[in-house]
């Protein structure tokens, strides 16, 4: 037994709980190297044991992972793991790993002292069903006629810079919300919104104003309201670790150095103020965004009341934290409580481009932007740079890290502001962005798409940085495309088992470059088969494949293809470059 590669620790994605009695425990093995895991535990204050074997759910490249689930009436958790390869047994606690049981209530066991009455990990309900659609305020739609148009560039004048406008504002928005409607979205995540001077907003000067150029405060309530009539939620961009050169906490300090109140709600190294280079800290080093102290006693209590404003006033449904790796943990959960005082359901979500586990325990973020999932997917799909068994094992890799809830609760993109459009990337191939959709609106987490790309926008920069606007003329859309994604959103609706229900790994044909999962809950199961291959794939599955579910009452659901039942097998065959959805 490779006792180097099993880990289990007591918290974190390892050990949570799922409900107010009840744990899932995880453990890690060497891949294909033990037979059997269980579980043996107890209340920490009784003698009484219960012993539950794990299951194996899952597997990347180099390691299995076991879970269970375990109850206990006093909420008070005591438990050691046996692993069995079939060779020799293990005994595993918080110490080690012995040849025999250990001995003794510290030395014997793992602990989970006690599931507290705020521990659990809680997300909105909303989020099953949800569908992300991303606007770029500016580039999306003007819509206002007494909008001074000096300084708006013509349709088809390419932009330069943050500088460049287009005009695109909130009675745009407005006018576009049918159009929203009938694609199949329901949550609208807007980029910054309030007082800047750049077009992405995120050099903000006035964070209880809308940015003039995006219309009024009466502008915005009203979009909220029409929103909401549609059954659609609204979600606003916070930038809370940095601010504006010009705003006006900025400029008093650079009016009187340290003589200003707010001097020490920044990073300052010397005086005068000097912008090139900064002789402060900003962000990404742009002089436009200095950094603000997000531990500064002021920092915290202007923002949390700057963000319990707008939820409070204008009735928004989630904010999504703008480098949340860049702003305190002590801050956060402070938003968190605030802001979920303010409105229940209310989502958080961060901007997180990395392993976000320590912000993903239920006191901080509900999920995080899954940059993880996007860069899988482009390196499969497009760059084709893993094999199908890897691909598996990133995806599986994502999943495991990370509480069930906040799997679910994560932001599935493609693309997005910060990345190049996702058909300039891969140089306008229709065909793997079909199969990215595919896998995104039947994966785990809540789907989001970047404006644009449902007609077939390319338009690129080889700065992503330079965001080209939508062109609202439907004859340069590609409908095919169009009509493709709203079947899958559709799809995603109909059937619970892909909005909400875990995942497992069905097969996997490196050869063939075919990858099926199942998408399940308890009433209701649904698989996809990913064929990347350029030539038509047959795929046979049987019924212990299916789960012992009878393959003759099976029907693909996103070409009507046909399915052939032989036996206790299905066929099907999966044209070139594209997915199918058995249901």
């Amino acid at each position: 037994m490779l006792r180097e590669a099993i880990h289990h620790q007591a918290g974190a994605n390892y050990a949570y709980p799922v409900a107010k009695d009840t744990l899932l425990l995880q453990v890690r093995t060497a891949k294909q190297d033990v037979r059997r895991v269980s579980v043996v535990y107890g209340s920490r204050y009784d003698v009484d044991e219960t012993e539950v074997v794990l299951e194996k759910y899952a597997s990347d490249l180099l390691y299995d992972y076991y879970r269970a689930q375990v109850k206990e009436r006093s909420k008070k958790f005591r438990y050691y793991f046996v692993i069995d390869d079939g060779r020799e047994t293990l005994w595993y606690n918080e110490l080690g790993l012995y040849t025999e049981p250990s001995k003794g209530f510290n030395g014997a066991y793992f602990h989970y002292p006690h599931i507290g009455e705020s521990d659990l990990y809680e997300v909105p309900r909303w989020l099953d069903g949800a569908v992300v659609y991303q606007v770029f305020v500016d580039r999306f739609c003007k819509g206002s006629t007494e909008q001074d148009d000096a300084d708006v560039l013509a349709a088809g004048v390419p932009p330069e810079g943050d500088l460049d406008f287009y005009g695109g504002d909130l009675a745009g928005i407005i006018q576009k919300l049918d159009y929203l409607k009938l694609l199949g979205v329901n949550v609208l995540y807007l980029s910054p919104i309030f007082d800047a001077d750049t077009n992405h907003g995120y050099d903000t000067s006035n964070y209880y104003r809308i940015n003039p150029r995006f219309g009024s405060q009466a502008d915005f309530k009203h979009l909220v309201e029409q929103c909401h009539k549609r059954n659609m939620r609204v979600i606003l961009d916070g930038v809370f670790h940095s601010c504006g050169y010009y705003s006006p906490y900025f400029q008093d300090v650079v009016e009187k150095g340290v003589k200003s109140e707010y001097w020490d709600m920044f990073y300052l190294y010397s005086y005068p103020v000097r912008r090139d280079p900064p002789n402060y800290d900003c962000f990404a080093g742009s002089w436009r965004l200095p950094k603000l102290r997000i531990g500064n006693a002021k920092v915290q209590a202007l923002m949390l009341d700057i963000a319990s404003y707008w939820t409070r006033e204008f009735d928004i449904d989630g904010w999504r934290i703008d480098t949340a790796n860049e702003v305190d943990h002590k801050f956060l959960r402070e938003f968190r409580n605030r802001i979920k005082a303010c409105k229940k359901d209310v989502y958080i979500v961060g901007e997180i481009w990395h392993n976000s586990i320590d912000f993903l325990h239920g006191d901080q973020l509900d999920g995080v932007m899954n940059y993880h999932l996007a860069t899988t997917l482009f390196d499969f799909f497009y760059k084709r740079k893993l094999s199908v068994s890897e691909f598996d094992g990133q995806l599986t890799l994502n999943r495991i890290s990370y509480p069930k809830k906040a799997v679910h609760a994560a932001w599935n993109v493609i693309e997005s502001h910060d990345t190049h459009r996702i058909l300039y990337s891969t140089d306008d191939n229709k065909a793997v962005l079909r199969l990215m959709f595919a896998m995104q609106m039947t994966y785990p987490g809540v789907p989001s798409i970047y404006f644009g790309t449902e007609t077939g926008l390319k338009s690129g920069h080889e700065s992503q940085f330079i965001r080209f606007p939508m062109d609202w003329d439907v004859e340069t859309w590609d409908k095919t495309l169009m009509a493709y994604i709203k079947k899958l959103i559709s799809i995603r609706k109909q059937y619970r088992a892909l909005r909400s229900g875990d995942i497992r790994t069905v097969a996997l044909d490196d050869e063939q470059e075919i990858y099926v999962y199942e998408r399940f809950s308890a009433v209701e199961k649904a698989y996809v088969i990913v064929n990347r291959s350029t030539a038509a794939q047959t795929v046979e599955l049987s019924s212990g494949d299916l789960g012992c579910r009878d393959p003759g009452a099976l029907r693909e659901v996103l070409h009507d293809l046909c399915i052939v039942p032989e036996g206790d097998c299905i066929r099907l065959t999966v044209p070139p470059t594209e997915a199918a959805i058995c249901v």
